[in-house]
C-alpha cells in the first residue's frame, strides 16, 4: 500500500489509485518521480520537469521540486488527486528528506547483515596503520616536508 499526503496549507492525503503501479521512478539524471511517467525521455533533466506528469519530482539534486495537481488533464495518476482544488503547480526546495523502510523481516534481516558487515569493515580499517604512505602523499602534495624542519628562534 502506497500514499502521498500533505500536510499544509491544509491536510489532505492521496492513496493509491487502481490506473496503474507507477508509485515512484528514480534515476541519477532524472530524480524522483511519484505517480506518473516521463512524457520525454531524456539524459538532460533541465526541462524534463515540464513534460511529465509527477504529481510530485525532486530533482536529481535532491535540492528542489515540483507539486503538481490538474484534475483537468488527461493522465491516469497513480495516486488520487486533490479534491480541494483543481489546479496547482508549486516549485519548492528540499529542506529535509526522510526516507522509511518499510520491507518486512527479510529486508530488515538483509539490512542487519549489511551493517554488521560495515561495522566489521570500519574495525579492521581502525587497525591498519598506513602512516608512511599518508605522509608521503603529503610530502609529494607539498603540504608536510619534515627533512627541511627546522625550529624558529622566538625572541
Amino acid at each position: 500500500e502506497c500514499l502521498l499526503f500533505e500536510i499544509s496549507p491544509t491536510y489532505e492525503s492521496f492513496p493509491a489509485t487502481n490506473f496503474n503501479s507507477n508509485y515512484v521512478y528514480y534515476n541519477t539524471s532524472f530524480g524522483i518521480g511519484f505517480g506518473g511517467t516521463d512524457a520525454v525521455r531524456k539524459t538532460s533533466t533541465l526541462d524534463n520537469k515540464n513534460f511529465n506528469s509527477y504529481f510530485l519530482q525532486i530533482d536529481n539534486t535532491l535540492q528542489s521540486g515540483t507539486y503538481k495537481n490538474d484534475t483537468l488533464k488527461k493522465s491516469r495518476s497513480a495516486y488520487k488527486l486533490s479534491t480541494t482544488r483543481t489546479y496547482f503547480d508549486i516549485e519548492f526546495e528540499v529542506s529535509e528528506i526522510q526516507v522509511f523502510g518499510l520491507g518486512g523481516e527479510s529486508a530488515k534481516q538483509q539490512q542487519d547483515k549489511e551493517k554488521k558487515w560495515e561495522e566489521n569493515f570500519a574495525t579492521k580499517r581502525k587497525h591498519y596503520n598506513n602512516k608512511s604512505a599518508d605522509k608521503e602523499m603529503l610530502k609529494y602534495a607539498s603540504i608536510i616536508n619534515h627533512e627541511y624542519r627546522r625550529e624558529v628562534d622566538t625572541v
